[in-house]
């Protein structure tokens, strides 16, 4: 049973190689919108290439410099959306003009300018080099012809069509062996051609690649091997014909794809399944998120992660008997890691278990904060930063309740979970979490969310289970590891306790309690009702006494530790009984990161930056006038 809505993206722009496009007038409004401009906007391929010219312009030119931007192109049957995901780098400040001047972003020379990168899916995928915003160029694209879109709409749905055909099947080698003969081959070569399965999976990959490719001497080469007949020039014309591939479309489908009216094929076995949520259009953009490491190569890296990759365990879970339904078994180690038999199935089980699992979203009731500390109970000092990280990368609050139908917020959540369980980058690829998802829910439309569901804010972690990795879940087996990721950048080396202990807010002259180590560990600060800090939130959680207003307490982390030149470096500083007219000031060397009492930045780094310690400091000012200055380093090598 193929899944009930097929998703196909074609590739519409013609970018030139040089530049995004040519350079244009600024208009009145560059760099000036205050608004987020984070959206999603869609057109049919009859669009006007003047109307997405002008909506490109308005969402790359128009907002203020604090804003960096993420641009994806999601093209396909049914019409273009164009997803795009923003960065405020002005911390919790309103981004005005004047605001991104304080933090010294804009065009003018010695400012940090705002950032665009632009990454086109499909049958011709590109990713773009990062842009500056401040190139007027890089609002503009070539744009094909709608005639030439809906060519390569054609040509995503056959190529899609072809890849659900079942060879382990008479009826699909038969489907296979009719369109070999719509190109001339007799009916005695074609069935011999597809006479058992494995010659007929080596005949579809031929024809998809037939399709698919751009390059007219591979296509003919491959003519050539099927022994195709082809009387006149290989054109799209010819290779793209609806009619020669009518064995795998229903007559219905057959009379749209031939008049190129747009339209999502549905899966013929089920004409009526609703359409449902394109999670890998939808998630593609964080792939390119700075501290995500990109999507689908972190296990072809040198030493990958032997937890995540060798068991395609992305979310690192350990084993129970429920897992077995997608793949899964124990690995034979020590902390009982699953194995699954792919990918797609250890994401299956996350997310089986994340929309499922009272402990975690199940109930519509949890926060990321709790789901991910609810399962750190017995080491606090790794929840935060978890909960952090995901909270920063998917830019859901971490005091928001998350709804378990949602699906396109779950699927984030387990994108930026598994860039953190591995230490290095997401382990698949969009498509992958797509596939995998679909079969957590048994091949049937990914829900997009629960009818009339209001997310709350709510503060707490709802208590848990005392294992290291948020996924732990075998109550019969041993408390696993911290294993958060076993080179995650905040994963430790020694197993978590077993049992907990309450920790004591320690003043700034004594040692670091364990509360005070969580605050330092904070990467993303949320305070959508104004009523207390993150770190007072987190505080209160883990069930410790509230500071007062005379115990100024500042932090600040670094992780990793030590990073080679290339890898980036995240800050994260928290405090408490700090003034709100001087804001803590964040400082690499003499460089002014960040003016705010708590927060989180990404530092890259280069090739060029220097080996040694990359000291960063913070000094804060105390309601009473005390200054208070901490510092952090991480080793560049």
């Amino acid at each position: 049973m193929r899944s009930a809505a097929v998703f196909f993206i074609a590739a519409l722009f013609i970018i030139p190689s040089t530049a995004f496009g040519v350079e244009v007038a600024k208009p009145k409004c560059f760099m000036k919108n205050v608004k987020d401009p984070s959206s999603t906007k869609t057109f049919s391929l009859s669009s006007d290439s003047d109307e997405i010219e002008a909506h490109m312009q308005n969402v790359v030119m128009c907002p203020t410099a604090c804003y960096d931007e993420s641009i994806l192109f999601d093209v396909r049957a049914t019409g273009i959306s164009i997803v795009v995901r923003a960065t405020n780098k002005c911390g919790t400040d309103t981004p005005t003009p004047e605001t991104a001047k304080k933090y010294d972003r804009g065009c003018e020379e010695g400012m940090t300018p705002p950032r665009v990168n632009i990454k086109i899916t499909g049958l011709q995928q590109k990713t773009l080099p990062t842009k500056s915003r401040c190139d007027t160029s890089a609002s503009t694209t070539g744009f094909a012809t709608a005639g030439q879109a809906k060519s390569f709409a054609t040509q995503a749905v056959i190529a899609d069509r072809i890849a659900g055909i079942d060879v382990s099947t008479e009826d699909g080698r038969g489907q296979l062996s009719q369109i070999l003969r719509s190109y001339g081959v007799s009916e005695t070569d074609a069935n011999a051609k597809v006479s058992d399965a494995d010659k007929a999976a080596d005949v579809q990959a031929q024809l998809q690649k037939f399709v698919s490719t751009s390059d007219t001497d591979e296509a003919k080469q491959v003519a050539s091997d099927l022994g195709l007949k082809l009387n006149e020039d290989l054109t799209d014309t010819v290779r793209l014909d609806p009619k020669r591939y009518a064995a795998i479309f229903t007559e219905e489908e057959l009379a749209r794809v031939q008049s190129g009216v747009p339209d999502t094929f549905g899966d013929p076995q089920n004409p009526d399944a609703p359409n449902q949520p394109d999670i890998a259009a939808s998630v593609a953009p964080m792939c390119s998120q700075q501290g995500m490491g990109g999507c689908g190569y972190a296990c072809s890296l040198p030493n990958p992660n032997l937890l995540t990759c060798a068991a395609n365990n992305p979310g690192a879970l350990t084993f129970t008997s429920w897992q077995t339904k997608y793949g899964g078994r124990p690995c034979g180690l020590p902390n009982n890691t699953t194995c699954y038999d792919t990918v797609e199935g250890g994401i299956a089980a996350q997310a089986n278990l994340l929309m499922t699992s009272p402990r975690y979203f199940g109930t519509g009731n949890n926060t990321i904060l709790g789901a991910f500390c609810g399962g750190y109970t017995a080491n606090k000092s790794q929840c935060a930063p978890y909960a952090a990280f995901i909270s920063a990368q998917t830019g859901i609050p971490m005091n928001q309740t998350i709804d378990p139908r949602n699906t396109e917020q779950i699927a984030a959540i387990m994108m930026a979970s598994s860039r953190f369980e591995n230490g290095r980058g997401v382990i698949y690829t969009p498509e992958q979490l797509q596939k995998g998802l679909q079969i957590a829910f048994g091949n049937e439309p990914l829900p997009a969310g629960t009818p009339g569901y209001i997310p709350r804010t709510m503060y707490g972690t709802g208590g848990g289970t005392q294992f290291g990795s948020m996924f732990s879940v075998g109550p019969a087996a041993a408390p696993a590891p911290a294993t958060i990721g076993y080179g995650s950048p905040f994963a430790q080396t020694s197993p978590a306790p077993t049992t907990g202990s309450s920790a004591s807010i320690a003043s700034p002259s004594t040692q670091p309690s364990s509360y005070t180590q969580i605050s330092q560990q904070l990467q993303q600060t949320q305070n959508p009702n104004g009523s207390s800090s993150v770190a007072q939130q987190l505080q209160q959680a883990l069930g410790t006494s509230t500071p007062t207003s005379s115990s100024a307490i500042a932090t600040i982390i670094t992780q990793p530790k030590e990073v080679p030149r290339g890898n980036p470096i995240t800050v994260a500083w928290s405090s408490v009984g700090m003034s709100a007219d001087i804001p803590c000031a964040l400082r690499m060397g003499t460089n002014v990161i960040a003016l705010k009492n708590e927060g989180s930045s990404i530092i890259p780094t280069s090739q060029s930056t220097p080996v040694g310690s990359l000291v960063f400091t913070l000094t804060c000012t105390a309601v009473s006038g005390q200054t208070i200055q901490r510092t952090a380093a991480t080793f560049v090598r």
